[in-house]
């Protein structure tokens, strides 16, 4: 019914303008029967997203008869080419799913196809200036802000998937009490029933953070970076329930039990990472973020991930001296998608720190540790816990506890407890970074323990949180 009424919609105002068009025209210009023939061709574009359209049905509708219609189907380039339609005037016109997701009508042309030559008739989106107009106004037009629109897709058939839940997060820095704090701001909205979703008002030269969620089930996140008065395309795969299932880590300890819930699934990726002058890389740290499954690059720089669930994830690809590289992918159940990974950056080098001290006593530290651990306050992990064995990074780990929530940043990743609040992260009892420095960079199998605690009634008296909870986090030795 939706499809009708927009067909019917377009149709309306193709012959509002060819009434204006015959109109125009003497009789002896209207196109008569054996009329020289003619051949148009072009390419279909989308400005917003700055990239061929392909797909697009494309139309070419007689003004003198007004029930001729010729049409043809844009290829994988966003081309296409009409044969044999008489010379004459015309109104050209497509239709395409991402008019309808950005709220717009599909725009329609004026055409004089001469016969002879092959005519150029190209077509497109209107420019992200003018769509963001009609889609949140025009005040929004001259602000700062940004606007994102998509359509979110089953993972398996491609269909639009109405009714789900696309969540926009971001850290606003506040001032309150003379301090500089960090605060998570969370938008939500639901697809339509095309499943389409349009937000305005977002915040620009900031990074967001951007996932899909219905009935339980989650896509990965998707990092953002809007720029101002501009509007973003972001499409989305969601996986079902019958790809997706969920996988139950056991991570007892002495003091307390719970269970880990991770998504799995029968999709696949293979790839090879490239460094400097894109050479085989080995050694590289391949993730898929929100799932804890990665892998190590061998010799010849190439990676393999199985049990993965459908859907739209992120794939983080990381190798110590250079810079990161963070991919949106899309997995269909039982797919198996392969990518090339290029990290020829250098990260910039810090002056060198020569630091002097003395070597705490051996194990010490983890003595207070288990000594807390038996008290049963707090949340713990040991080496031996099967969640921090399968982990693929302490990142995946912590996404996974419940009551914590991790932030994706241009430098690593920011923890927060459930209530928005940043936790204070201390590795081997020295205080890091607030949450914004990375824990990444500490291999899952290279610590020995790890405390988490939500508050301030639960916290060491030694490890200050700031009254947002603290991490600790032992390493072995």
């Amino acid at each position: 019914m939706r499809e009708e009424l927009r067909v019917v919609s377009w149709l309306a105002r193709v012959c509002a303008l060819l009434v204006l068009l015959v109109v125009a025209l003497p009789v002896s210009a209207q196109i008569a029967e054996g009329a020289a023939l003619a051949a148009v061709s072009g390419t279909v574009y989308d400005s917003v997203s700055r990239e061929q359209l392909r797909g697009a049905q494309v139309q070419f509708v007689d003004a003198a008869t007004k029930a001729r219609i010729y049409s043809a189907q844009a290829d994988s380039m966003g081309r296409y080419h009409i044969d044999s339609l008489p010379a004459g005037k015309y109104i050209a016109g497509f239709f395409h799913p991402s008019v309808d997701v950005l709220g717009i009508q599909s725009p329609l042309r004026a055409v004089t196809v001469a016969p002879g030559a092959t005519n150029v008739v190209d077509m497109g989106i209107p420019g992200a200036a003018k769509v963001l107009t009609t889609l949140c106004g025009a005040k929004a037009a001259k602000d700062s802000t940004a606007a994102l629109a998509g359509i979110v897709r089953d993972a398996g058939s491609g269909e639009p998937v109405s009714g789900a839940t696309v969540i926009v997060k971001w850290l606003e820095m506040l001032l309150r009490n003379k301090q500089l704090i960090s605060q998570e701001r969370t938008v939500p909205v639901k697809t339509d029933a095309d499943g389409g979703y349009r937000m305005c008002g977002l915040p620009s030269h900031d990074t967001l953070y951007a996932q899909v969620a219905m009935n339980g089930l989650q896509s990965g996140g998707v990092m953002l970076d809007l720029a101002s008065g501009q509007i973003a395309r972001r499409d989305f795969a969601l996986g079902d329930s019958a790809s997706v299932h969920l996988v139950v880590l056991d991570s007892t300890s002495e003091a307390t039990r719970e269970e880990t819930a991770v998504l799995r699934g029968t999709a696949s990726l293979t790839g090879i990472a490239l460094g400097l002058q894109h050479q085989p890389l080995e050694g590289a740290r391949i993730v898929v973020r929100g799932t804890g499954l990665g892998a190590v690059t061998g010799s010849d720089g190439r990676f393999m991930i199985t049990d993965l669930p459908a859907g739209t994830f992120s794939v983080e690809a990381r190798s110590i001296g250079l810079e990161p590289q963070l991919i949106p992918l899309d997995f269909a159940p039982g797919g198996r998608k392969a990518i090339q990974i290029i990290l020829d950056s250098k990260l910039p080098e810090l002056s060198r720190v020569v630091v002097i001290g003395n070597i705490p006593k051996p194990r010490l530290d983890l003595v207070e540790f288990e000594r807390r651990r038996k008290t049963g306050v707090g949340h713990f992990y040991v080496a031996t816990d099967l969640a921090l064995r399968q982990a693929a990074s302490l990142s995946d780990l912590f996404a996974s506890t419940i009551g914590l929530r991790v932030m994706p940043t241009q430098t690593g990743h920011s923890i927060f407890m459930r209530d928005g609040c940043p936790a204070s992260v201390y590795l081997d009892g020295i205080k890091m970074l607030e949450a914004w420095e990375t824990v990444d960079d500490i291999p899952p199998n290279q610590v020995a323990g790890i405390e988490i605690y939500k508050g301030t009634l639960e916290e060491p008296a030694r490890y200050n949180g700031n009254g947002c909870g603290v991490i600790l986090i032992w390493r072995k030795r």
